[in-house]
């Protein structure tokens, strides 16, 4: 539904986009913002990109050439607040801090919800429910977070982070974000809005000329399951020991995984770099367990690559399809391998999901879903507010 025109509402003219400065030239959050931006002046509005002074600047006028952005003090948000229609930002940890600690009642943001504060208190809970629990459920995970962390050391943790949430207008990056924010933490969302991607990054290759190699995505030690990972590269070497391996990511965790299985480290990727390095493998092996929405898979299915990974939130994007293998059905892994080689329907299949995911992740597409449908009802929301 658009909101703006069921409800005879002018749209947003001018939206400001908020990111602090000290993130690296590989932050993810970065990228983000860069891409929402290009979606809404793909749909004739006007943005600015602000970069919160945090005392640290990484190569900022090179991470943001071209595109339209200040760097401005923390004591300004208050005055874009005033000039722009709406705030859009993330929930960054020291951002979030640094906007706590302001009066947040004169300030009403929409606050996207990618990052999850805290949920490194229960990844490993969740992870092991998972694997011992076939009938996980979020009142499972309730119940072990209530037994693991008493709620009262948990408020003391994030009930900062959980008190600024109360206060904004929240949209979280999966349905999953979404359960766990109003479940355990009780801040209510006002809708999801998937990880914009731009997917003219992420040409698509037919599985039929791809290289006879599997590409590996190592994260951080947090959230790399290393030990099963270990274990799905020795099956497929034992099922096919011609596949080349090569890992990019975490050198720390490539030289931990080299001592064990042979493999080739690529480093750090530009964006660029990535989408053809996507393209030309056979598969890519993501063994991240992230509650929130995980991108590897998401861009490695637009290139047309199959995907081995935990299935979480994406599973909302791509359904059951035979372009994903559950990582912890390691059973099926010889089964799918063979599938992958010999099915003659992969190229036609592989592009179905491209346009499938398109449809939820696609830079102008959704653009058009914060315009039309969040924005103006964010803007009803806040005059509600501020008439109160």
């Amino acid at each position: 539904m658009d909101y703006r025109h069921e409800n005879g509402l002018a749209g947003p003219k001018k939206i400001a986009l908020i990111v602090p400065s000290h993130l690296s030239e590989f932050s993810g959050l970065y990228q983000n913002v860069k891409d929402i931006y290009k979606g809404i002046l793909k749909n004739n509005l006007e943005s600015k990109i602000f970069i919160v002074n945090t005392g640290i600047k990484n190569n900022i006028d090179e991470i943001f050439k071209g595109y339209s952005f200040e760097v401005i003090d923390k004591s300004d948000i208050i005055h874009i607040n005033k000039e722009t229609d709406a705030i859009f930002h993330a929930d960054d940890h020291s951002l979030v801090r640094i906007l706590n600690r302001m009066n947040y009642n004169t300030l009403f943001s929409i606050t996207w919800v990618i990052y999850l504060f805290g949920q490194e208190i229960w990844v490993e809970g969740i992870k092991k429910l998972r694997r011992e629990n076939a009938g996980f459920s979020l009142e499972n995970l309730r119940g072990y977070l209530i037994d693991f962390v008493p709620r009262k050391l948990m408020d003391y943790f994030i009930g900062w982070y959980a008190g600024y949430l109360r206060k904004q207008y929240v949209l979280a990056v999966s349905s999953w974000a979404a359960n766990v924010l109003e479940k355990i933490l009780g801040i209510p969302t006002r809708g999801i809005m998937y990880t914009p991607v731009d997917t003219d990054f992420y040409p698509f290759v037919p599985p039929s000329k791809k290289d006879s190699r599997i590409l590996i995505f190592l994260g951080s030690k947090r959230d790399t399951d290393i030990i099963l990972l270990t274990k799905v590269l020795e099956i497929i070497k034992r099922i096919n020991p011609s596949l080349g391996l090569d890992t990019f990511g975490s050198e720390e965790l490539y030289v931990k995984l080299k001592e064990k299985v042979p493999l080739t480290y690529l480093g750090k990727l530009t964006r660029q770099e990535l989408g053809k390095e996507y393209g030309r493998h056979l598969i890519t092996i993501a063994p991240q367990f992230d509650g929130t929405f995980e991108m590897v898979p998401i861009e490695s299915l637009l290139t047309g690559t199959p995907v081995i990974t935990y299935m979480n939130s994406l599973i909302e994007v791509v359904k059951c399809d035979h372009m994903v293998l559950n990582i912890e059905n390691i059973e099926l892994l010889e089964k799918y391998l063979r599938f992958l080689t010999k099915s003659e329907d992969m190229d036609v299949v592989s592009r179905e999901l491209r346009e499938k995911i398109a449809e939820h992740v696609d830079v102008k597409r959704n653009a058009q879903q914060l315009i039309n449908n969040y924005i103006p009802h964010f803007l009803t929301v806040k005059g509600t507010n501020i008439t109160k």
